[in-house]
């Protein structure tokens, strides 16, 4: 049985077989990094992939920031306010 989630769906998705499964193990445990980390380091499964399964695992998608039009903070308006305070009161 695998522990890790992330494995578990990369495993049923048929990506890797119990032997690769092992060697990610072994590698995780040998230098600490993520599990996530260890598959892309060991060529296995990239990020965005890794992304993929795990969005569509819990019915949403990835979404790239770098895709998207977001305006410059010059304005206060999304400034994060501490509780109770008010436009009046700033």
């Amino acid at each position: 049985m695998i522990d890790n989630p992330l494995l578990a769906l990369i495993k049923d998705r048929g990506l890797l077989d119990d032997l690769q499964i092992e060697e990610v193990l072994q590698e995780q445990a040998r230098s600490g990094k993520s599990f996530m980390q260890v598959l892309q380091d060991m060529g296995m499964v990239d990020m965005d992939t890794q992304l993929q399964i795990i969005a569509e695992h819990l019915g949403t998608e990835v979404v790239h920031l770098a895709n998207l039009d977001i305006p410059p903070r010059s304005s206060g308006r999304f400034r994060p306010r501490p509780p109770g305070c008010t436009n009046a009161s700033r």
